[in-house]
């Protein structure tokens, strides 16, 4: 079975680490959050991803309560706002947006197996990608310089200029 096809197949469930009654069901090909309240599911929100997706994390910050990291085949990760419409001003902003993405040394194609945002500093994720010959295999990112000014930080695009490799 090829890499892609293992990732196609690949699902992860997470609870918010924010809300009780919210979940998360990722697969390869979207994100959905859910609400589980009187024996009810009800859909909160979904994006669809343009690449496959091996991994995801909800971030942590009681500040950022939709945005979850995604990691992608290709090695990229990617914020997205994961928002429900109905928690969004006035209620009829898109349904979900990619923030930023971070990208680790664009020449080498290489395969993002985690994702993990620090409890503590809730500003840094960490990626683990597959192991290369004198490249790193753990990425540590400071979200807040990929951000655009509106939700964090200085509105640079970010992504080759990990904090820490190991």
């Amino acid at each position: 079975m090829t890499s892609r096809a293992a990732a196609k197949k690949s699902q992860h469930v997470q609870w918010s680490p924010h809300e009780a009654e919210v979940f998360a069901i990722g697969t390869s090909e979207h994100l959905k959050l859910y609400s589980f309240a009187a024996d009810e599911m009800t859909l909160l929100s979904s994006v669809p991803f343009d690449v496959p997706v091996n991994c995801m994390a909800w971030c942590p910050d009681a500040t950022q309560p939709w945005m979850f990291a995604a990691g992608t085949a290709s090695g990229r990760v990617v914020l997205h706002d994961c928002t429900p419409a109905a928690a969004r001003t006035g209620g009829h902003a898109p349904p979900t947006s990619s923030l930023c993405e971070f990208v680790p040394n664009a020449r080498l194609k290489r395969n993002c197996t985690a994702t993990s945002w620090n409890r503590v500093q809730t500003q840094q994720v960490a990626v683990g990608l597959d192991p290369l010959r004198r490249e790193p295999g753990v990425l540590v990112w400071d979200v807040t310089r990929g951000l655009p000014s509106s939700s964090r930080g200085s509105g640079e695009a970010a992504g080759y200029g990990a904090l820490a490799a190991a």
